[in-house]
């Protein structure tokens, strides 16, 4: 688990730091490459650092609130990082369907919009509904106070993934 945690946080790093130093690369397209690499350095430092305490543990050592925060966080980053891809696939489109248009289409102020939506909008599906206790039923949360040690919002499983509609 560490090495996949390391490979991919320096893999990461080596994509924006590549992408800095070589003017060269600063396109639109690598600007939401860079972005993604940093959605995804963010999953391996807030998301599967946490993992692999409990797996390493066996329980979750960190209390109640930060259940929670590790759960939006995991949420957040993954969706982040999927809007990300989703950006990068709209962008390609346009470069090989309107090649012409592509730069009048594709401007720094679009590819800023597109950024703020990908960096923004996933808060609304992430830590609200943790947050605002959307997620969870009295059963849950009497079943959380009385498994500290348990990081999970379906009682049944006990993975912390899944989210109770």
């Amino acid at each position: 688990m560490s090495f996949i945690i390391i490979a991919a946080l320096f893999g990461n790093l080596l994509v924006i730091v590549s992408v800095m130093q070589h003017h060269k690369l600063r396109i639109i397209t690598n600007y939401f490459v860079v972005s993604l690499a940093l959605a995804d350095m963010l999953v391996a430092i807030f998301a599967m650092t946490f993992n692999a305490s409990v797996e390493l543990c066996g329980r979750w050592l960190f209390g109640y609130f930060m259940c929670d925060v590790w759960n939006s966080l995991d949420v957040f980053f993954s969706t982040v990082s999927i809007l990300h891809l989703c950006c990068i696939s709209v962008d390609r489109y346009y470069a090989i369907v309107q090649p012409l248009d592509y730069p009048l289409i594709m401007t720094n102020v679009r590819l800023g919009t597109m950024l703020g939506f990908v960096w923004c909008s996933p808060t609304i599906i992430s830590f609200l509904p943790i947050f605002a206790g959307w997620y969870t039923t009295p059963e849950h949360l009497e079943y959380r106070r009385k498994n500290p040690d348990l990081c999970t919002d379906d009682p049944d499983d006990g993975d912390g993934i899944e989210l109770i509609p």
